[in-house]
């Protein structure tokens, strides 16, 4: 099951790939510190404010555009066939490093099924940051549909 390889296919892998890396970073961005700004000088009690603190705080804008787009085809994934069989797919092979056989034997489905959940995980990637106009994502998404 040769696919093309698309020129942006390595950049969509690494912006998947860091996805758990950009959460992680993202939600420490978000957390406030919840004790007080004391010390022992005079005056040293200043209030913090870590509202606006925290609503400062973000991602780069291209790092951010990458979590959006793999967050964005996260929540489209979960409206195709199987959802939850497409995500682990995606966390065994993409997250956790494990290869394709051993995701299929984990979930119980064919190697093929696993190989296909992956590619257009990856492809719905690259159609949500932009690689790919609409017409062409679905036309490639036709051409890997089971018989």
């Amino acid at each position: 099951m040769s696919k093309p390889r698309y020129n942006w296919w390595g950049f969509a892998l690494a912006m998947i790939r860091d996805y758990p890396h950009r959460q992680k970073e993202l939600k420490e961005l978000h957390e406030h510190k919840i004790t007080a700004n004391l010390n022992g000088m005079p005056g040293g009690h200043t209030a913090s404010r870590t509202t606006e603190g925290i609503a400062l705080k973000q991602l780069k804008p291209q790092d951010q555009r990458e979590f959006d787009a793999v967050e964005r085809a996260i929540k489209r994934a979960k409206g195709m066939t199987e959802p939850k069989l497409r995500m682990e797919v995606v966390k065994i092979t993409l997250w956790k490093g494990y290869g394709i056989r051993t995701a299929a034997t984990r979930l119980n489905i064919s190697d093929r099924t696993a190989r296909r959940y992956r590619w257009q995980f990856i492809l719905l990637v690259g159609y949500m940051y932009g690689f790919l106009s609409e017409e062409e994502y679905i036309a490639e998404f036709k051409k890997d549909a089971p018989k």
